[in-house]
């Protein structure tokens, strides 16, 4: 699966397993991924984890969603 960056004013379709984690503030969700750090195009976090995953990633808090089988390096 792909999810949708907006960085730097430019649209980059990022492989899911390379997102580290999705954090929601004011409306907006920051993914960060191995390589960039930017904005979804998903409303919710509740949306984005449904389209994701379930066994690779996880909810600790209302406002984080973790990939669980990577770390930032």
């Amino acid at each position: 699966m792909k999810v949708l960056i907006s960085t730097q004013q430019r649209l980059l379709l990022v492989d899911a397993e390379d997102l580290i984690f999705a954090s929601i503030d004011g409306g907006m969700i920051t993914v960060v991924a191995r390589d960039l750090e930017g904005s979804s195009n998903y409303r919710t976090l509740e949306e984005m984890e449904d389209a994701l995953a379930s066994d690779v990633f996880w909810r600790p808090h209302r406002s984080f969603l973790v990939n669980i089988h990577t770390s930032r390096k």
